[in-house]
Protein backbone atom coordinates (compact mmCIF):
# COMPACT_ATOMS: atom_id res chain seq x y z
CA UNK A 1 0.00 0.00 0.00
CA UNK A 2 2.83 1.90 0.99
CA UNK A 3 4.57 1.62 -2.30
CA UNK A 4 1.54 2.41 -3.83
CA UNK A 5 1.21 6.04 -2.40
CA UNK A 6 4.42 6.47 -3.28
CA UNK A 7 3.91 5.91 -6.60
CA UNK A 8 0.54 8.23 -7.10
CA UNK A 9 2.78 11.09 -5.75
CA UNK A 10 5.55 10.62 -7.83
CA UNK A 11 2.99 10.61 -10.66
CA UNK A 12 1.06 13.54 -9.74
CA UNK A 13 4.63 15.42 -9.04
CA UNK A 14 5.87 14.77 -12.83
CA UNK A 15 2.06 16.09 -13.86
CA UNK A 16 3.26 19.46 -11.73
CA UNK A 17 6.48 19.41 -13.39
CA UNK A 18 4.91 18.83 -17.20
CA UNK A 19 1.82 21.69 -16.70
CA UNK A 20 4.79 24.40 -14.68
CA UNK A 21 7.17 23.51 -17.98
CA UNK A 22 4.19 24.13 -20.29
CA UNK A 23 3.78 27.55 -19.44
CA UNK A 24 6.14 30.47 -19.21
CA UNK A 25 6.77 32.44 -16.21
CA UNK A 26 3.97 34.90 -15.60
CA UNK A 27 1.92 33.72 -18.82
CA UNK A 28 -1.79 35.27 -18.28
CA UNK A 29 -3.04 35.28 -21.48
CA UNK A 30 -1.91 33.73 -25.08
CA UNK A 31 -1.69 29.76 -24.81
CA UNK A 32 -0.67 27.28 -27.50
CA UNK A 33 0.47 23.63 -28.18
CA UNK A 34 4.27 23.00 -27.51
CA UNK A 35 6.15 20.45 -28.43
CA UNK A 36 4.35 19.57 -31.94
CA UNK A 37 7.98 18.57 -33.48
CA UNK A 38 9.54 21.38 -35.80
CA UNK A 39 9.48 25.10 -35.21
CA UNK A 40 11.35 28.17 -35.52
CA UNK A 41 13.07 30.78 -33.37
CA UNK A 42 12.24 34.75 -32.87
CA UNK A 43 14.65 36.95 -31.05
CA UNK A 44 12.83 39.83 -29.40
CA UNK A 45 15.41 42.23 -28.26
CA UNK A 46 15.62 45.09 -25.66
CA UNK A 47 15.92 47.77 -28.25
CA UNK A 48 13.12 46.28 -30.13
CA UNK A 49 10.93 48.93 -30.95
CA UNK A 50 7.46 47.55 -29.43
CA UNK A 51 4.72 50.26 -28.66
CA UNK A 52 1.08 50.36 -28.48
CA UNK A 53 0.02 53.82 -30.26
CA UNK A 54 3.01 55.46 -29.15
CA UNK A 55 3.72 54.01 -26.15
CA UNK A 56 6.17 50.94 -25.45
CA UNK A 57 4.91 47.90 -23.78
CA UNK A 58 5.46 47.35 -20.13
CA UNK A 59 6.32 44.05 -17.98
CA UNK A 60 4.58 41.77 -17.88
CA UNK A 61 2.63 42.52 -21.80
CA UNK A 62 2.17 39.57 -23.71
CA UNK A 63 3.86 39.40 -27.43
CA UNK A 64 1.93 36.09 -29.03
CA UNK A 65 2.46 34.64 -33.07
CA UNK A 66 -0.39 33.80 -34.87
CA UNK A 67 -0.94 32.03 -37.93
CA UNK A 68 -3.17 33.42 -40.15
CA UNK A 69 -6.00 31.51 -39.15
CA UNK A 70 -5.91 33.11 -35.75
CA UNK A 71 -4.00 30.04 -33.93
CA UNK A 72 -1.71 31.19 -31.39
CA UNK A 73 1.70 29.15 -32.15
CA UNK A 74 3.95 30.80 -29.50
CA UNK A 75 4.60 33.74 -27.72
CA UNK A 76 6.60 35.47 -24.64
CA UNK A 77 5.84 37.18 -21.22
CA UNK A 78 7.72 41.23 -22.19
CA UNK A 79 10.40 41.55 -19.08
CA UNK A 80 11.75 44.61 -19.89
CA UNK A 81 15.03 43.59 -18.20
CA UNK A 82 15.90 40.78 -20.60
CA UNK A 83 16.19 40.10 -24.42
CA UNK A 84 13.35 36.85 -25.32
CA UNK A 85 13.06 34.27 -27.69
CA UNK A 86 9.58 33.20 -29.15
CA UNK A 87 9.84 29.58 -30.29
CA UNK A 88 6.76 29.41 -33.23
CA UNK A 89 5.79 26.18 -33.79
CA UNK A 90 5.37 23.93 -36.54
CA UNK A 91 1.69 22.07 -37.22
CA UNK A 92 2.05 18.38 -36.20
CA UNK A 93 1.92 16.27 -38.94
CA UNK A 94 1.16 13.09 -36.69
CA UNK A 95 -2.20 14.36 -35.82
CA UNK A 96 -5.30 14.82 -37.19
CA UNK A 97 -5.72 18.81 -35.86
CA UNK A 98 -4.34 21.76 -36.86
CA UNK A 99 -2.10 22.52 -33.87
CA UNK A 100 0.86 24.72 -35.44
CA UNK A 101 2.10 26.78 -38.50
CA UNK A 102 2.78 25.71 -41.69
CA UNK A 103 5.66 25.91 -43.73
CA UNK A 104 5.38 28.55 -45.96
CA UNK A 105 2.51 30.85 -43.70
CA UNK A 106 2.98 34.10 -43.03
CA UNK A 107 3.73 35.02 -39.04
CA UNK A 108 1.62 37.97 -37.56
CA UNK A 109 1.60 39.25 -34.41
CA UNK A 110 -0.86 39.90 -31.46
CA UNK A 111 0.31 41.79 -28.39
CA UNK A 112 -1.62 41.88 -24.93
CA UNK A 113 -1.79 44.89 -22.36
CA UNK A 114 -1.96 43.05 -18.91
CA UNK A 115 -2.85 47.02 -17.66
CA UNK A 116 -5.97 47.23 -19.48
CA UNK A 117 -6.35 43.28 -20.24
CA UNK A 118 -6.36 44.71 -23.65
CA UNK A 119 -5.72 42.18 -27.24
CA UNK A 120 -4.47 44.41 -29.83
CA UNK A 121 -2.81 43.43 -33.70
CA UNK A 122 0.33 44.87 -34.73
CA UNK A 123 0.10 46.74 -37.98
CA UNK A 124 3.49 47.16 -38.55
CA UNK A 125 6.35 44.27 -38.11
CA UNK A 126 9.77 44.68 -39.67
CA UNK A 127 13.05 42.33 -39.12
CA UNK A 128 16.61 42.68 -39.55
CA UNK A 129 17.07 38.95 -39.89
CA UNK A 130 14.36 36.74 -41.81
CA UNK A 131 11.28 38.00 -42.65
CA UNK A 132 7.38 37.13 -41.99
CA UNK A 133 7.17 33.76 -43.76
CA UNK A 134 7.90 30.76 -41.49
CA UNK A 135 9.97 28.12 -42.64
CA UNK A 136 11.28 25.01 -40.35
CA UNK A 137 13.95 26.09 -38.26
CA UNK A 138 14.08 29.28 -39.49
CA UNK A 139 15.74 32.01 -37.20
CA UNK A 140 14.65 35.51 -37.20
CA UNK A 141 15.35 38.69 -34.92
CA UNK A 142 12.30 41.08 -34.77
CA UNK A 143 13.48 44.63 -34.96
CA UNK A 144 10.03 46.24 -34.63
CA UNK A 145 6.40 45.68 -33.64
CA UNK A 146 3.95 48.81 -33.68
CA UNK A 147 0.36 49.16 -32.98
CA UNK A 148 -1.11 52.14 -34.92
CA UNK A 149 -4.48 51.36 -34.48
CA UNK A 150 -6.30 52.66 -31.52
CA UNK A 151 -9.14 49.56 -32.12
CA UNK A 152 -8.32 46.57 -29.91
CA UNK A 153 -8.41 43.02 -31.61
CA UNK A 154 -12.53 41.71 -32.54
CA UNK A 155 -12.76 39.09 -30.51
CA UNK A 156 -13.23 35.52 -31.75
CA UNK A 157 -15.65 33.30 -31.56
CA UNK A 158 -16.63 30.31 -32.85
CA UNK A 159 -20.21 28.45 -34.01
CA UNK A 160 -20.71 24.51 -33.77
CA UNK A 161 -22.87 22.97 -36.56
CA UNK A 162 -23.89 19.20 -35.87
CA UNK A 163 -24.48 17.05 -39.05
CA UNK A 164 -26.52 14.30 -39.57
CA UNK A 165 -25.98 12.11 -42.38
CA UNK A 166 -27.09 12.44 -45.68
CA UNK A 167 -28.12 15.64 -46.91
CA UNK A 168 -27.99 18.64 -44.65
CA UNK A 169 -28.48 22.53 -45.39
CA UNK A 170 -25.79 25.15 -43.23
CA UNK A 171 -24.65 28.33 -42.79
CA UNK A 172 -22.58 30.58 -40.41
CA UNK A 173 -23.25 33.52 -38.63
CA UNK A 174 -19.10 33.42 -37.57
CA UNK A 175 -16.79 35.38 -40.66
CA UNK A 176 -13.97 32.75 -40.96
CA UNK A 177 -10.20 34.54 -40.22
CA UNK A 178 -9.71 32.17 -43.31
CA UNK A 179 -12.17 32.10 -45.66
CA UNK A 180 -10.51 28.81 -48.08
CA UNK A 181 -13.27 26.12 -47.86
CA UNK A 182 -10.54 23.41 -48.00
CA UNK A 183 -9.14 25.03 -45.07
CA UNK A 184 -12.63 25.42 -43.09
CA UNK A 185 -14.06 21.91 -44.22
CA UNK A 186 -10.50 20.33 -43.08
CA UNK A 187 -11.96 18.66 -39.94
CA UNK A 188 -14.85 16.44 -42.02
CA UNK A 189 -12.87 15.72 -44.62
CA UNK A 190 -13.31 12.15 -45.43
CA UNK A 191 -16.69 12.45 -44.05
CA UNK A 192 -18.54 15.01 -46.10
CA UNK A 193 -18.89 13.96 -50.09
CA UNK A 194 -20.53 17.29 -51.68
CA UNK A 195 -21.00 20.61 -50.68
CA UNK A 196 -22.77 23.05 -52.60
CA UNK A 197 -23.93 26.33 -52.96
CA UNK A 198 -27.61 27.70 -54.59
CA UNK A 199 -25.92 28.74 -57.70
CA UNK A 200 -24.65 24.84 -58.36
CA UNK A 201 -21.11 25.38 -57.42
CA UNK A 202 -19.77 22.48 -55.98
CA UNK A 203 -16.83 20.89 -54.06
CA UNK A 204 -16.87 17.05 -54.94
CA UNK A 205 -13.50 15.87 -53.50
CA UNK A 206 -13.50 12.10 -54.76
CA UNK A 207 -14.27 13.41 -58.17
CA UNK A 208 -11.75 15.95 -57.66
CA UNK A 209 -14.01 18.75 -58.45
CA UNK A 210 -13.44 22.27 -56.02
CA UNK A 211 -15.86 25.13 -57.55
CA UNK A 212 -15.99 26.91 -54.44
CA UNK A 213 -12.62 28.55 -53.25
CA UNK A 214 -14.15 30.50 -50.60
CA UNK A 215 -16.93 30.43 -47.88
CA UNK A 216 -19.66 33.13 -48.13
CA UNK A 217 -21.18 34.34 -45.38
CA UNK A 218 -24.23 35.50 -47.46
CA UNK A 219 -24.35 31.99 -49.24
CA UNK A 220 -25.90 29.05 -47.49
CA UNK A 221 -24.40 25.73 -47.94
CA UNK A 222 -26.33 22.43 -48.87
CA UNK A 223 -23.67 19.46 -47.34
CA UNK A 224 -23.95 15.30 -47.82
CA UNK A 225 -22.34 13.81 -45.03
CA UNK A 226 -21.54 10.22 -44.56
CA UNK A 227 -21.85 9.97 -40.81
CA UNK A 228 -23.04 12.01 -37.89
CA UNK A 229 -20.24 14.86 -37.62
CA UNK A 230 -19.72 18.55 -36.53
CA UNK A 231 -17.68 21.54 -38.14
CA UNK A 232 -16.74 24.44 -35.95
CA UNK A 233 -16.38 27.80 -37.68
CA UNK A 234 -13.77 30.34 -35.62
CA UNK A 235 -13.59 33.69 -36.28
CA UNK A 236 -15.85 37.06 -35.98
CA UNK A 237 -19.08 37.26 -35.33
CA UNK A 238 -20.85 39.51 -38.09
CA UNK A 239 -23.50 42.61 -37.20
CA UNK A 240 -26.57 40.53 -38.97
CA UNK A 241 -28.78 43.77 -39.32
CA UNK A 242 -25.46 45.45 -41.32
CA UNK A 243 -25.36 42.16 -43.65
CA UNK A 244 -27.92 43.18 -46.82
CA UNK A 245 -28.35 39.54 -48.44
CA UNK A 246 -29.66 40.39 -52.38
CA UNK A 247 -31.90 37.66 -52.98
CA UNK A 248 -32.70 36.97 -56.88
CA UNK A 249 -36.49 36.17 -58.05
CA UNK A 250 -37.16 32.94 -57.76
CA UNK A 251 -35.27 30.15 -55.40
CA UNK A 252 -32.06 30.89 -53.20
CA UNK A 253 -30.67 28.89 -50.66
CA UNK A 254 -30.40 31.43 -47.65
CA UNK A 255 -27.59 32.50 -44.86
CA UNK A 256 -29.04 32.68 -41.48
CA UNK A 257 -26.91 35.58 -39.62
CA UNK A 258 -28.38 35.89 -36.25
CA UNK A 259 -26.90 33.85 -33.75
CA UNK A 260 -30.36 33.01 -31.84
CA UNK A 261 -33.43 31.09 -32.83
CA UNK A 262 -36.22 33.78 -34.06
CA UNK A 263 -39.70 33.19 -35.06
CA UNK A 264 -39.56 32.77 -38.73
CA UNK A 265 -42.17 36.15 -39.36
CA UNK A 266 -40.20 38.13 -37.14
CA UNK A 267 -36.47 37.19 -39.14
CA UNK A 268 -37.78 37.72 -42.23
CA UNK A 269 -40.30 41.00 -41.81
CA UNK A 270 -37.98 43.21 -44.16
CA UNK A 271 -39.33 41.02 -47.17
CA UNK A 272 -42.42 39.81 -45.76
CA UNK A 273 -44.40 41.08 -49.39
CA UNK A 274 -41.74 39.07 -51.46
CA UNK A 275 -42.35 35.97 -50.12
CA UNK A 276 -43.71 32.90 -51.46
CA UNK A 277 -42.30 29.74 -49.70
CA UNK A 278 -39.48 29.03 -47.16
CA UNK A 279 -38.43 24.98 -46.51
CA UNK A 280 -35.77 23.37 -44.98
CA UNK A 281 -33.85 20.04 -45.60
CA UNK A 282 -36.71 17.85 -43.46
CA UNK A 283 -39.48 19.57 -45.24
CA UNK A 284 -40.79 21.72 -43.02
CA UNK A 285 -42.63 25.13 -44.74
CA UNK A 286 -43.40 28.88 -44.14
CA UNK A 287 -45.70 29.47 -46.60
CA UNK A 288 -47.44 33.01 -45.33
CA UNK A 289 -50.42 32.99 -48.36
CA UNK A 290 -51.69 29.18 -47.32
CA UNK A 291 -51.39 29.66 -43.91
CA UNK A 292 -48.70 26.83 -43.52
CA UNK A 293 -45.84 27.87 -40.70
CA UNK A 294 -44.08 24.14 -39.53
CA UNK A 295 -40.98 25.98 -39.68
CA UNK A 296 -41.68 27.89 -35.76
CA UNK A 297 -38.35 29.44 -35.81
CA UNK A 298 -35.47 29.95 -37.80
CA UNK A 299 -31.93 28.74 -35.94
CA UNK A 300 -28.45 29.21 -36.18
CA UNK A 301 -26.47 27.21 -37.99
CA UNK A 302 -28.76 26.51 -40.17
CA UNK A 303 -29.65 27.02 -43.86
CA UNK A 304 -33.10 27.84 -45.63
CA UNK A 305 -34.23 27.79 -49.51
CA UNK A 306 -36.72 30.64 -50.21
CA UNK A 307 -38.95 31.66 -52.97
CA UNK A 308 -39.11 35.03 -53.67
CA UNK A 309 -41.53 36.46 -56.29
CA UNK A 310 -39.17 39.24 -57.14
CA UNK A 311 -35.85 40.32 -56.58
CA UNK A 312 -35.55 41.71 -52.83
CA UNK A 313 -33.52 42.90 -50.34
CA UNK A 314 -32.95 40.81 -46.48
CA UNK A 315 -32.31 42.81 -43.46
CA UNK A 316 -32.13 41.05 -40.33
CA UNK A 317 -33.73 42.73 -37.64
CA UNK A 318 -31.34 44.55 -35.35
CA UNK A 319 -33.35 43.75 -32.31
CA UNK A 320 -35.58 40.83 -31.42
CA UNK A 321 -38.50 40.95 -29.12
CA UNK A 322 -39.10 38.27 -26.83
CA UNK A 323 -35.81 37.23 -27.14
CA UNK A 324 -32.53 37.68 -24.47
CA UNK A 325 -29.52 39.07 -26.39
CA UNK A 326 -27.50 37.71 -23.89
CA UNK A 327 -27.81 34.13 -24.85
CA UNK A 328 -25.49 35.02 -27.83
CA UNK A 329 -22.06 33.02 -28.16
CA UNK A 330 -23.63 30.91 -24.96
CA UNK A 331 -26.42 29.39 -26.57
CA UNK A 332 -27.30 26.44 -25.30
CA UNK A 333 -29.35 25.32 -28.71
CA UNK A 334 -27.95 22.72 -31.01
CA UNK A 335 -27.13 24.18 -34.18
CA UNK A 336 -27.58 21.76 -37.04
CA UNK A 337 -27.87 21.51 -40.41
CA UNK A 338 -31.22 19.47 -39.96
CA UNK A 339 -34.01 20.21 -37.14
CA UNK A 340 -33.24 21.74 -33.91
CA UNK A 341 -33.44 19.96 -30.72
CA UNK A 342 -32.60 21.03 -27.36
CA UNK A 343 -31.78 17.79 -25.55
Amino acid sequence: MKSIIMSCKMVVFVILIVVMCNKLEGQEYFSWERNTGNNATIAVLLDTDISINGEPIQPGDEIGVFTPAGLCVGGIVWSGTKNHAITVWQDNQMTDEVDGIQVGEVMHFRIWRKETNTEYSAGTVSYSRGDSIYVTNGIYVLQSLIVDDESPVSPVNSIVIYFEPGWNMISSYIAPENRDMNVILEDIAGNYVLIKNGSGMVNWPEAGIYELDEWEIEQGYEIYMRKHDTLVVTGKKITAADTPLELQQGWNLLSYLLDIPVPVAEALASISGSIELVKTIDGRLYWPEEGIATIENMDPGSGYYIYVNAPATLYYPEEINGFDDQISSTNPFSLSGRMQTYF
